[in-house]
């Protein structure tokens, strides 16, 4: 038999992309600037939708970058600016949980919408932990869940991170009736 959390027991499920890249060289073929834009990534399985839209933005560092980075250089910063929606999602047949636990006994969906604006460092040496990431990122990243349950109880939230300082805030509200 295979184990619980394998393709065998998943939901069948279909997936449409619409994406497309851009690159833009300076005079000496080096890349000032990539942009990857997602018009419509949409997945459907077992009654759930999950979409996403979105534009990312690298640009490469320029003659002003810090000491030890060129301008030639693959780094620079990202610009993202997505929107996300989950509607109708069970988590059971991707995490089915321990045999005859109350996880895999429960009620579970989750609706709801992820907006984000941001602007990342591009280099894995500046984001290895995510306190560092949150720190030096900036922007707005935002997550409303609506309509949800968890084990059979309603459940409805907000989550709202900012950072236009250097000095991240995090709120958010959870209220289960």
């Amino acid at each position: 038999a295979a184990p619980p959390n394998t393709a065998a027991t998943l939901p069948a499920a279909s997936v449409t992309f619409d994406a497309h890249a851009t690159r833009e060289a300076d005079a000496q073929g080096r890349e000032r600037q990539l942009v990857v834009i997602v018009d419509k990534l949409e997945a459907q399985a077992a009654g759930a939708t999950a979409q996403l839209s979105g534009r990312a933005q690298r640009k490469s560092l320029g003659p002003g970058a810090p000491p030890g980075r060129s301008q030639g250089e693959r780094g620079g910063t990202w610009f993202i600016d997505a929107k996300g929606k989950l509607a109708d999602f069970d988590p059971l047949p991707w995490y089915p949980g321990a045999e005859g636990s109350p996880w895999r006994e429960g009620q579970h969906r989750f609706s709801g919408n992820i907006d984000a604006k941001l602007e990342l460092p591009s280099s894995s040496a500046d984001i290895q932990d995510v306190m560092a990431l949150a720190q030096q990122a900036r922007g707005t990243f935002d997550v409303v869940l609506d309509n949800a349950r968890l084990a059979g109880v309603p459940l409805e939230g907000t989550l709202a991170w900012r950072n236009d300082s250097g000095a991240p805030q995090l709120r958010g509200t959870l209220v289960a009736a």
